[in-house]
Parts: structure tokens; C-alpha cells; sequence
């Protein structure tokens, strides 16, 4: 029998009579009384072990009561009850007549392991009459489970043939992305319940709380709006550093790689950014010695991990290489994910979904032809087997591209020869199903088509743009991918007829509608020039985002926050040397002003990328021969948002 006392509580509060019993005892009063119950718990300290309350202090049980008026805000004091002998008493004053209140009993007990553990508690509305301040009832009470949801636990609800023991409250934590509603800068939630069914996992139904933990915004580091000021990334001087790119998480975070030249071959660097700090020293990425190291890639997961893939020589042959930086642990080992050795593997691209799962494309030969190749990066198991995402045997395929939604559904784009003309095909990688058909999603002329680039929204929506020669010009081409109904047609997207258009960049937000730049000839010159899609609406009119007419305006980039703002960036020559300029599209207002991002005049910018978090603060990287070095450096710039 258990150790608790039965103990029969009348409760007179100036009016409030409550008769409750509480105990595993031989009660004889009712055969629905039991002599051992299992006792639920409401609340508990943080790392508590499963244990019995009857071996843990069973003998001091203790009783409060709270009364407040029904509608009144605030929580009312909860006043110890008086315990004499087997009743426990309590007096509270100034009741009113004929008026409702929320009386609330809880019982505790006074742990030696884990001091005041509560256990379940009783609520009631109960009302006055009028005339009388004193209310009586004579329930008997039981704290457990209210299975009819009655306000009441009463002799039904007891669970028979257990031992009371103090039940382990279990957590589950996962992911909020950048954007929730409850975070605006991503976070953590975390859910706690009692593993009812005991399978020691907390399950939907078993969760009584949630708290969300989100991060702080990012910091700005000199207190304005707009571009910060330029800053050196690297500066070895040891060769010269190409071909940066950059990744942002949502808070701000960045990392760039690039490849630099230590006088014998190429090799894979990195820094990263912390908005608070600035760029910390740059580590070596790859450290194989047997050949070169070149075009890099990087992504980067909402918790700071980075994924780099690169293609380096064995001295017979290129390979696909890769290593994930993990933020508390560091650089792992890195991996070789394909191991093809009919021919060269290179251009390698990626794309990761919000759980830090990634898909990496590149162009791989068997000997004959050049064939799209990609693998898989599963955030829990690591690198899968490379596939083969097109089949087609008649012609070569070139320049993969490859972006990804959320929920990891990617779509990877190139071009291959068909019919006697290069043409843009597409392949869809679902979660769980893997890679589909190849399909072609050009238009079925002799026209050439080349340099295909792909952006998807949060739902699995894609927009594919590319350059088309005509036999006269080069024009921005694009087809929509529609979830559930599939490609729309490829149409023209820019009617500019002076001069041909280069390098199309296309960007898309959360929602669905894009940002696409690229680079035109007006006759003398090239600019840099930019239509928007948005969704339900359509593309809208091309308009030219800078007009400095000093140089050609080339290379240009682009990116998103998850709001349709778009940061650009390019470069301008001022017909001396080379300059990277920005420009920002708001959605609101449109786009802004041109404007200079670097103002070293001492030598020459090159291939400038750039990356945006979730509130439109953008980093841009790029590389550039300045202050009578020799070789050239990585420098960077951060542009602050509202």
C-alpha cells in the first residue's frame, strides 16, 4: 500500500467549501477507489530522472488554493492550506455575491532530490448566489487525467494496478527557418511533453509546450544604411586569388571561397563573416598537393555549416571534391563524390534546402561524350552514388546549373546539342523518388541556345533563363516551372534590338516572383539591364539599372531576400580600370541609384558575386589588383538594410 496519507480536504474560503481527497490509500467510503494511482505531471524541473514519488518523500504531500474573479486578469495568490490532522483548511475574505470565480487547487510535494515537484492541478468556475457570499459543493477530487474534459478528475479517470512514480518530461527541438512568424531570424522550437505511450519518443499528441528561441537580427557595424566600406578578405601575396563566390544565412553569416596560386598550382581557400566581428583569417580548404584546385562552390545551411565542392587533377584527370564545415566542430575530411574515371569532371554547382541537405551537378565525360552528372549530400548519412541525369547519347551536354526549394525538390538545367543546335533541357530531383526524366524546355528551332541559369521559390516553382542567337543577336530567353503543372514555354523576356544580351543572372524570393539581369550593347557600350516576374502578373517591362556611360558594364549578379528585394552587383570599367558597382531593387519603390562599391583607383576589379540573407543585408565578394601588389586579392563589401 502506498505511503500517502489519505487526506480529506475541506476548503472554506469565507465561502467556498471543497471536500477532496488525494492518496493511494484504502479509502472505504467508494469501491472505485484504488490503492495505487499513477500521478501525471503538469510541471517539472529540467533533467529530472524517472522516479518513485513513494521512495522519494510521499508523506509531504502539500496543498494551495487560488481564487480569482472570472474575467479579472492576473494571477491570484496561491494560499497554503492549513493542514490539521486529515483536513486542510483556508479562509480567504471579501467574496462577492452572486459572482463567478475560478477556484484552482494544486497539490505538491517537497522532493529531497528534486525539491517542490507539482503535480496536476483542478480548476472550476464556480458562482455565488445572490444574497449569499458562501458557495458549498461536495466532490470528491482526484488529480488525475480529466479524460470527459469535465473541469473535473473524478473516480473514472483513475489508471489501476500502478505504482505512482514521477513521469521524465521529454524535449524535441527542430529548425525555424529564417522568416517564421514567429522568428523573423530563424530560430529553434522547443517542444516538451511526457512520454505518455512510453515508446521514448514525444510524440504530436504528448506535447503540452512550446517555447520558439529565436537568433538576434544582425548587427550593423558602423551604425548607417548601405554599403559599409571595402575589405580585404585575403591578401597572401604568395599568387593571385580568383574566382570568389559567397554564401549567407539567414542572420547575416557568410562564407567565401575562391581559388589562389601558391607558385606551383591552385588551391581552395576560405574565410568567413560574422556581422558583429567582420571576416576572420582565411583557411586552406583542400590541402592535396597533386595537382590543381579550381571553381569552387559554397552553400550555406541556416546554422552557420558550409558545404564546398571543387574540381581538382589527380594528375590524369579532373575529379569532384568536397568538405563540410561544420560551426561547432570545424572542417571535416575531405571527400571525393565521384568515381568516374572514363574522363574529366568539372564545373561543379549546388544548391541546398533548408535542412542542410545539398545537391551538387557537374559535367562529366565518358570518353566520348560530355554527359550532367550529380550526387546527393544527405545532412544525416552523407555523400550518395552519383547519377547520371541525362541520357541522351546523341550530343554533349555543358554548363550545369542546379537550385533547390525548401523542401528539397531541385531542378537542374544545362544545355546539350539536339538536332543540330545547343538547347536547354531540365531534370527535377524529388525527395524520396530521386531524379526524373530529362526534358527539353527550349523552343524546337535551329536557333542556338547557351549559359542556362535556374532560381526556385519556396514551393518547388522555377524560372529558368539563357541567351538565344537568333543569327543576328543574342536575346534573354526564359520558361516557368509551374509545381503540379509543369513547364509553361519558352518565351522572349527582353525586346532590346541594338545589340546583343549576355549573361543572364535570375533570382527568386519565398514567393514566387523573380529578378532576372544581364548585360545588352546599345552600339557603343555595354550596360546592365533587368526585368522582374511576379507571380500571378507576369514579366514585367526591361528596363537598364545603371548609366554610367564611362566603360562597358559587365558580369553582372544577383540576389533576393526572402521579401523580393534584389541586390546587383557588376563590372564597370572607368576607362582606366575596372570597378564594381551595385545597384538595389526594392520592392516598393523599384530600383535605386548606381553606386560605386570599391574606391581604390590603384589597379583593377574582377568577377564580383554577392549574396543576401533574410532581411536584405547583402555581402558581395570579388577580386582585385589594388595598393601596388603584385597579385590579386579577395576583398569584400557588406551592404546594411533598414
Amino acid at each position: 500500500m502506498a505511503l500517502y496519507r489519505n487526506i480529506s480536504i475541506t476548503i472554506n474560503i469565507f465561502a467556498i467549501t471543497v471536500l477532496a481527497v488525494m492518496g493511494s490509500g484504502c479509502v472505504g467510503s467508494s469501491n472505485e477507489v484504488v490503492d495505487s494511482k499513477k500521478v501525471n505531471l503538469v510541471e517539472l524541473p529540467a533533467k529530472i530522472q524517472r522516479s518513485t514519488v513513494l521512495n522519494d518523500g510521499g508523506e509531504r504531500l502539500k496543498a494551495c488554493v487560488r481564487v480569482r474573479e472570472e474575467g479579472v486578469e492576473g494571477e491570484a495568490t496561491c494560499h497554503a492550506m492549513e493542514l490539521v490532522g486529515t483536513k486542510a483548511k483556508l479562509t480567504i475574505a471579501n467574496l462577492k455575491k452572486n459572482t463567478n470565480y475560478v477556484v484552482t487547487i494544486e497539490f505538491s510535494f517537497d522532493s529531497e532530490t528534486y525539491g517542490k515537484v507539482m503535480l496536476a492541478t483542478v480548476e472550476k468556475v464556480t458562482t455565488t448566489v445572490a444574497g449569499n457570499n458562501r458557495l458549498s459543493f461536495g466532490s470528491d477530487l482526484y488529480q488525475y487525467p480529466d479524460d470527459d474534459k469535465d473541469g473535473w478528475d473524478n473516480h473514472k479517470e483513475l489508471e489501476r494496478d500502478t505504482d505512482p512514480y514521477v513521469v521524465d518530461k521529454m524535449t524535441r527541438t527542430s529548425l525555424l527557418e529564417v522568416g517564421h512568424m514567429d522568428c523573423t531570424h530563424g530560430g529553434t522550437l522547443v517542444e516538451t511533453g511526457i512520454d505518455k505511450n512510453a515508446n521514448e519518443v514525444l510524440d504530436d499528441n504528448e506535447v503540452d509546450a512550446r517555447e520558439s528561441i529565436c537568433k538576434d537580427p544582425p548587427v550593423n557595424t558602423n551604425g548607417r544604411v548601405g554599403w559599409q566600406g571595402a575589405t580585404l578578405v585575403e591578401n597572401s601575396n604568395v599568387g593571385d586569388a580568383w574566382k570568389a563566390q559567397v554564401a549567407v544565412d539567414g542572420s547575416g553569416n557568410a562564407v567565401a571561397v575562391w581559388e589562389e596560386h601558391d607558385g606551383t598550382h591552385y588551391n581552395i581557400w576560405s574565410n568567413r563573416f560574422d556581422p558583429l566581428a567582420g571576416w576572420s583569417t582565411a583557411t586552406l580548404v583542400e590541402t592535396n598537393d597533386s595537382g590543381s584546385a579550381v571553381s569552387p562552390q559554397v552553400v550555406l545551411d541556416g546554422d552557420g555549416n558550409a558545404l564546398v565542392v571543387w574540381q581538382q587533377s589527380d594528375g590524369v584527370r579532373e575529379n569532384i571534391w568536397a568538405r563540410r564545415f561544420v560551426s561547432d566542430t570545424g572542417w571535416s575530411a575531405a571527400t571525393l563524390i565521384e568515381t568516374n574515371d572514363a574522363g574529366d569532371a568539372v564545373s561543379p554547382q549546388m544548391a541546398i534546402d533548408s535542412s542542410g541537405n545539398v545537391v551538387a551537378v557537374w559535367r562529366q565525360s565518358d570518353g566520348e561524350l560530355e554527359n550532367i552528372w550529380a550526387s546527393r549530400f544527405d545532412v544525416d548519412t552523407g555523400w550518395e552514388a552519383a547519377t547520371l541525369i541525362e541520357a541522351d547519347n546523341v550530343g554533349d551536354a555543358w554548363v550545369p546549373q542546379v537550385a533547390m526549394d525548401r523542401s528539397g525538390h531541385a531542378v537542374a538545367v544545362w544545355v546539350q546539342w539536339w538536332e543540330g543546335a545547343l538547347k536547354v533541357w531540365a531534370n527535377h530531383y524529388l525527395p524520396g523518388t530521386g531524379w526524373g526524366t530529362a526534358e527539353l524546355i527550349d523552343s524546337a528551332d535551329s536557333e542556338r541556345s547557351d549559359f542556362p541559369q535556374v532560381a526556385v521559390d519556396g514551393r518547388g516553382n522555377a524560372i529558368v533563363v539563357w541567351q538565344k542567337n537568333d543569327g543576328a543577336r543574342d536575346s534573354v530567353w526564359s520558361n516557368r516551372f509551374v509545381s503540379g503543372a509543369g513547364w509553361e514555354g519558352a518565351r522572349l523576356i527582353e525586346a532590346y534590338d541594338n545589340g546583343s544580351v549576355w549573361n543572364a543572372q535570375v533570382a527568386m524570393d519565398r514567393d514566387g516572383n523573380a529578378v532576372v539581369v544581364w548585360q545588352q550593347h546599345d552600339g557603343l557600350r555595354k550596360n546592365i539591364g533587368a526585368n522582374r516576374f511576379v507571380k500571378d502578373v507576369g514579366w514585367g517591362t526591361a528596363e537598364l539599372i545603371e548609366t554610367e556611360n564611362l566603360g562597358d558594364a559587365r558580369d553582372p549578379q544577383v540576389a533576393l531576400d526572402l521579401n523580393g528585394n534584389a541586390v546587383a552587383v557588376w563590372l564597370q570599367g572607368d576607362g582606366v580600370r575596372n570597378n564594381i558597382w551595385a545597384n538595389r531593387f526594392v520592392k516598393e519603390s523599384g530600383w535605386g541609384t548606381a553606386e560605386l562599391i570599391e574606391t581604390d583607383n590603384t589597379g583593377s576589379a574582377w568577377g564580383p558575386q554577392v549574396a543576401v540573407d533574410s532581411n536584405g543585408n547583402a555581402v558581395a565578394v570579388w577580386s582585385q589588383l589594388r595598393g601596388g601588389n603584385t597579385f590579386f586579392d579577395i576583398w569584400g563589401n557588406r551592404f546594411q538594410a533598414e
